[in-house]
């Protein structure tokens, strides 16, 4: 009787760190995604200041 109550003890204990871990990965990619994307935005935003940059050389 002990063995079983132990065992659905280690069964749950397995179960739930398998959710965190579950969760973790889901919240390490969304983090992937928002990084690749404020990349992308902040190379965008640096090339279209090179661009306002060279305009403003010409004009001078």
């Amino acid at each position: 009787m002990l063995l079983i109550g132990m065992l659905q003890t280690e069964h749950l204990n397995t179960k739930y760190f398998l959710e965190l871990f579950e969760d973790l990965l889901c919240q390490m990619g969304d983090r992937i995604q928002l990084n690749f994307h404020l990349s992308k935005q902040q190379h965008e935003l640096q090339s279209h200041q090179l661009e306002l940059n060279h305009a403003v050389q010409l004009q001078l």
